[in-house]
């Protein structure tokens, strides 16, 4: 899946920084940029607008930072773990896709700048979108949907999305009940270039702050 060897046991770890899929890699990775985290830390990573894959698994794992809900994805004889925090809105915005998602056919995760919240907020927002055999997917779960909690209003004004998110945690472990029908991956050589992989040895695609032409399809 990537030209670089970022693999652990259980294969390449990515998380959402700045809006874009993230990988980190050794210094001098081809490609990788380099950024002070909040530990004042130098960091290298590499940068991508898009995921592909099925979608295998999902397991809680608990850090120094809180628990985590670790993703697991396959393209091919790839595997990568997706990392989020139990109440980030990615992760959020994926449960209300799930229901619409077929588990068994690969999909597309793109992360892209959301014009309308980043106006009204004065800063970058960024969507999460989903595709799937050429198709946008759209929510399952939005306003009105019946069973789908609504926000409730502190006395401060304030919104308290608790019973929302848990509601959608609920609707992630659902899915992975779900039995998972592996696509066929014809035995190779071990030299030959995974599935997916294009002549620059990526099937995740770069990003592009370029692009500002898509809008989003819901």
């Amino acid at each position: 899946m990537l030209s670089n060897d970022t693999s652990s046991d259980n294969g390449k770890f990515i998380s959402v920084v700045a809006g874009k899929w993230t990988i980190r890699v050794p210094e001098g990775t081809e490609g990788s940029v380099s950024r002070v985290n909040k530990n004042n830390q130098t960091v290298n990573e590499l940068h991508y607008s898009m995921l592909t894959g099925s979608i295998v698994d999902m397991k809680y794992k608990d850090t120094p930072f809180g628990r985590v809900a670790e993703i697991e994805m396959v393209d091919g004889r790839d595997s990568y773990l997706v990392s989020f925090t139990t109440t980030d809105q990615h992760l959020m915005t994926l449960a209300k896709i799930l229901p619409n998602v077929e588990r068994s056919e690969p999909v597309e995760l793109l992360l892209m700048l959301d014009k309308e919240k980043s106006g009204k907020k004065g800063k970058d927002c960024f969507a999460l979108l989903v595709k799937q055999n050429g198709e946008w997917v759209k929510h399952f779960y939005k306003r009105g949907v019946e069973g789908f909690p609504e926000a409730v209003e502190r006395r401060d004004g304030s919104l308290n999305y608790s019973d929302q998110e848990d509601f959608l945690l609920g609707v992630v472990e659902e899915f992975f009940l779900q039995p998972f029908v592996a696509p066929f991956v014809e035995a190779v050589e071990d030299d030959r270039v995974p599935d997916g992989v294009t002549d620059a040895g990526e099937s995740l695609v770069p990003a592009d702050d370029s692009n500002d032409s898509d809008e989003i399809p819901f």
